[in-house]
């Protein structure tokens, strides 16, 4: 009896869950091309911000002096970062394509192998007193950009 309770109870969560985001995407029909506009301008005005932050890091970053190691580095590690928002975009859309076809395990699969890859890399960059953070950040998001790419190919 106590094995049956949660199998059931779990089964029960993902039917509701299948029947929830079914009747989201019916009503998201309606509203469908109205919101692709309001969600293009949110990416636009984040990417724009970020890209802003990452020509002059100073607005907000306090304590940095243009012209400083620091500044360069952190001009680059938020340029990473804007240029990286497209693909957390993708990552969310295809972590919703499977979630409604009940099958986010396989996201998960390729999460958690992009974490390996990225894991591994750490004494490639970090070695022999160097800490290239720079480097490792821009290979990191290189990797979670194949990961969501391949992720979004196999969904089709």
């Amino acid at each position: 009896m106590s094995l049956t309770v949660p199998l059931g109870d779990n089964l029960g969560t993902k039917i509701t869950k299948k029947y929830v985001n079914t009747q989201k995407t019916r009503r998201k029909r309606e509203n469908k091309f109205s919101s692709k506009i309001t969600d293009i301008m949110r990416f636009t005005d984040l990417y724009l911000l970020f890209l802003c932050f990452s020509y002059n890091p100073c607005i907000i970053l306090s304590g940095i002096n243009p012209g400083s190691e620091e500044f360069y580095i952190a001009q680059k590690l938020l340029l990473i970062l804007s240029l990286s928002i497209p693909v957390y975009v993708v990552q969310k859309y295809v972590f919703l394509i499977y979630n409604v076809r009940l099958l986010d395990y396989k996201v998960q699969k390729v999460q958690i192998l992009g974490a390996l890859v990225r894991i591994a890399s750490v004494p490639l960059v970090f070695f022999n007193g160097r800490y290239d953070i720079v480097g490792y950040y821009g290979f990191s998001q290189i990797v979670l950009c194949c990961a969501a790419v391949y992720m979004l190919w196999k969904s089709k």
